[in-house]
């Protein structure tokens, strides 16, 4: 069989190490190729890719829609042509004999050697290219620049919108920070993490461990049962009629309280668990400690890795609560996280200033823009997490490792 007669000879092969790649790498024409072709990838990046963009910035300003299908019809066509026909084209133009050259010649110039003189074959490679694809390419861009609020052209014929910052303007800040709602939202929002991290800690703790015992009953049913919920959910409506029978409409804690035990977290804390030696907790029970007391005192310790690993994505997930305060919360705007207050502000680009706050910038001549509040509220929202994450970013690529292997 082929098959067999290849391997075959693959094991009668001679290993020669790496003797091809340092007789290709001894070859002049290898580095030169090399050069060749950095040069030209890098002349493709400079010049064909702002061209499409160009293009559909110019064709999205016009308006006369029977004059702009022309142009689209035009400038899309050479897409449809084989790289072969674009070739022989390019020959026929502009070979020594060619029609350009011919045209040249005929005004009394000297004939130019597009394709055969190195510096001017790699423009004439980048204008082929550009004309082959860009009218394509451009197509993309135009569905992109289609979609984008035609109020923010307006704010820009407005001088309201610059693309260098004139200068330093605190005021949308000023007007996001003016609002009592969102003092009160960052209090809830450190409440939720504090509590909720400190609650589903004991809670994700309490699991792990027990479900790290061999010795547990139905250890193996219980853990099958954990698992599915990772992947199958009963759907938004029953939940919802879930946490409205137990009394989370217009509670603070409907932000906490069901996402207090994360499976994931729980797996992970259970397999930490499941490398420290058995001989610890072991010792601790001839010594008559009960298995509270070994948790507390001797697992938990040792466990500190983890325990600051899953406090961080527990921590993270509750500051960027929302989604349960905008279904739970109807009522109860005083109770509005950080998050779900910011995505107010961005989505509706409105705030209470109250009427003496209001005044003031009346008077003072101070135009309130919705774009600037809405790239105001995401910095807020932003800032926090950059500030944090440069010191914490080890734990979270480190704790998925954790307890991942055992000794």
């Amino acid at each position: 069989m082929p098959i067999l007669r290849f391997f075959g000879q693959m094991m009668n092969m001679k290993w020669v190490g790496l003797k091809w790649f340092e007789n290709i790498f001894a070859k002049p024409d290898f580095w030169q190729a090399f050069r060749n072709t950095l040069f030209i990838s890098f002349g493709r990046i400079v010049f064909e890719f702002p061209i499409p963009i160009l293009l559909a910035l110019l064709m999205n300003e016009m308006y006369h829609q029977r004059l702009k299908r022309v142009y689209q019809t035009v400038y899309t066509f050479p897409h449809f042509l084989s790289w072969v026909l674009v070739a022989s084209l390019m020959n026929t133009l502009f070979l020594s004999d060619g029609t350009v050259n011919a045209i040249i010649k005929s005004l009394g110039g000297q004939p130019v050697r597009f394709l055969t003189d190195p510096v001017i074959f790699r423009p004439m490679l980048f204008i082929t290219s550009i004309w082959k694809s860009a009218g394509w390419s451009s197509i993309i861009y135009m569905a992109t620049i289609s979609g984008i609020d035609s109020s923010l052209y307006e704010h820009v014929a407005a001088g309201q919108l610059y693309l260098w910052p004139k200068a330093i303007d605190l005021t949308n800040y000023k007007i996001i920070f003016s609002d009592a709602r969102l003092m009160r939202s960052i209090g809830v929002s450190a409440f939720n993490t504090v509590f909720g991290t400190i609650m589903a800690m004991i809670v994700t703790t309490m699991a792990g461990y027990a479900f790290s015992k061999k010795s547990l009953p139905g250890r193996s049913w219980l853990m099958t049962m954990f698992i599915i919920t990772m992947y199958f959910g009963g759907g938004l409506i029953p939940w919802y009629l879930v946490l409205k029978d137990l009394g989370f409409i217009d509670s603070i804690f409907v932000m906490t309280v069901p996402g207090l035990l994360s499976t994931y977290n729980m797996i992970l804390m259970r397999n930490y668990f499941g490398t420290i030696p058995e001989s610890l907790p072991e010792s601790a029970r001839i010594d008559g400690a009960h298995e509270f007391r070994i948790l507390i005192q001797i697992i938990i310790p040792l466990a500190a890795p983890i325990i600051a690993t899953i406090s961080l994505f527990y921590a993270v997930g509750f500051w960027n609560e929302w989604w349960n305060a905008m279904l739970f919360l109807a009522k109860r705007d005083d109770l509005y996280p950080l998050q779900l207050l910011l995505r107010k502000i961005v989505i509706e680009s409105t705030l209470d200033l109250g009427n003496e706050m209001a005044n003031e910038f009346k008077n003072a001549n101070i135009n309130v823009y919705g774009v600037g509040m809405q790239m105001a509220s995401v910095t807020v929202a932003t800032i926090p997490i950059m500030c944090v994450y440069p010191f914490v970013q080890k734990y979270f690529a480190s704790g998925i490792m954790l307890g991942a292997v055992k000794s």
